[in-house]
């Protein structure tokens, strides 16, 4: 279990969330701390504020996938999300934002 503090890693970084949808905002804070709570269980001690750190930077970095991606630029969320290591959890064109999200944030 995530104590308060490590937490306020992911949900004091406004950045994640910075221009997205209210609902979009909510899926990527959501999945975040899901996978910071298996993160929690799989990483020692020592080095879980480091890897929730990581951890947010990824959150930032989908978020500016998603953007792209609503605003229909589909070309360019690809192109940033395989120059972050994320190319290969791009699901089809047609997905929704949800979807996405779920996709470049596997547990």
């Amino acid at each position: 279990m995530l104590t308060s503090n490590q937490l306020a890693i992911i949900l004091r970084d406004e950045r994640i969330t910075q221009g997205l949808s209210d609902p979009d905002g909510r899926c990527l804070i959501e999945r975040l701390v899901q996978v910071a709570d298996i993160l929690a269980l799989k990483t020692p001690s020592e080095f879980l504020n480091a890897t929730l750190q990581n951890l947010s930077w990824k959150g930032r970095l989908v978020a500016r996938i998603v953007r792209l991606w609503s605003w229909g630029d589909r070309a360019s969320a690809i192109q940033l999300a395989a120059s972050g290591g994320l190319g290969e959890f791009i699901p089809s064109p047609t997905a929704n934002e949800e979807s996405l999200i779920n996709a470049l944030l596997p547990a």
